[in-house]
């Protein structure tokens, strides 16, 4: 069972006062921090209102990429890799979850947890590509795949 601060998608913790309030998804897209309605009593708005909310990682608490260990590392890779070889987060969320095997805080993630927070430490499968370079992107991948063969 995970620990973390749930907060339902379409939501986001306000960066003042930490409520949740619902995001503003004018254009239709995700990949951006998008604002947070409007909230508050109608005489005093809350200051956070129409400006970005928290981001995952801010507002669950979970280790950032330089705080993982090197194997939680590669399972994050496993996972994006799958998501750019299917071209499908949703696929590979569904049928090749992301599964952490280091830090005992993120084994504990749930599935959908997993995922959100691979894909957030990473910024994708690109961004990372390019941050790693192949060899360390290849050492690193290598190290949770045998991990993963371990187990099963």
């Amino acid at each position: 069972m995970s620990t973390i601060r749930q907060v339902e998608l379409g939501y986001a913790p306000c960066t003042v006062c930490d409520q949740d309030v619902r995001l503003r998804l004018s254009d239709g897209t995700r990949t951006r921090r998008v604002p947070v309605g409007v909230h508050g009593p109608r005489g005093d708005r809350c200051p956070g209102s129409r400006k970005p909310g928290k981001t995952f990682l801010e507002y669950t608490g979970l280790p950032t990429w330089d705080r993982m260990s090197d194997l939680d590392k590669g399972c994050a890779l496993m996972f994006l890799w799958k998501c750019h070889w299917e071209r499908s987060y949703a696929y590979a969320r569904d049928n090749y979850p992301c599964t952490y095997r280091g830090d005992q805080i993120l084994a504990g993630l749930t599935r959908l947890e997993a995922c959100r927070h691979a894909m957030a430490v990473t910024g994708g499968y690109r961004a990372i590509d390019r941050m790693l370079g192949n060899d360390e992107f290849k050492r690193l991948y290598d190290l949770a795949l045998t991990a993963d063969r371990a187990v099963s």
